[in-house]
């Protein structure tokens, strides 16, 4: 008798604005190693999840090709930890599963709430988001009501990203 126990292993990768390439400093990041440290182990992984994440901010189809690219990497960057943890077994496509979101309004509108905005500018920014406005209308839209670009930067930056979830 073999006694199964489950575990998850997440990893979030951050990128810079208008960048696909992995970060270096991204490398030593506590849930990176942690993932490189419970490959080293061989436990038996059922599934990986891979998302691909781009801020609202800027052109769709920039966003749509920073989205795929970030999964792209991340997804070559596991690919390439799970060959030098001597994993065989688990480099077909069936086991990865990649998701992209081209540009991560929930995100932005979650981040919205935590902010020092008023009430009313919040619930302005999510009835908009909500409202299925063409991205460009929706982002000019929401920057009138929370400021410049530059002022916002700090709410955008988190949603540049890509996250491993490992089963």
């Amino acid at each position: 008798y073999q006694k199964e126990v489950k575990t998850e292993r997440k990893a979030q990768f951050n990128f810079p604005k208008n960048v696909w390439d992995i970060q270096p400093s991204d490398y030593s990041k506590s849930d990176i190693t942690a993932i490189g440290d419970f490959l080293k182990k061989k436990y038996i992984t059922k599934k990986v999840t891979i998302k691909g994440f781009a801020s609202p901010e800027g052109p769709f189809k920039r966003n749509t090709e920073l989205s795929i690219n970030r999964s792209k990497q991340v997804k070559d960057w596991l690919i390439t930890q799970l060959k030098d943890a001597g994993y065989t077994e688990y480099l077909d496509s069936n086991f990865f599963d990649v998701a992209v979101t081209y540009e991560d309004w929930d995100g932005f509108k979650a981040s919205i709430q935590g902010q020092p905005y008023s009430e009313d500018v919040k619930k302005q920014i999510v009835t908009l988001v909500s409202a299925g406005l063409d991205p460009n209308d929706l982002e000019n839209k929401i920057m009138q009501l929370v400021g410049r670009k530059e002022k916002v930067e700090y709410i955008l930056a988190p949603l540049r990203r890509a996250t491993i979830e490992m089963e």
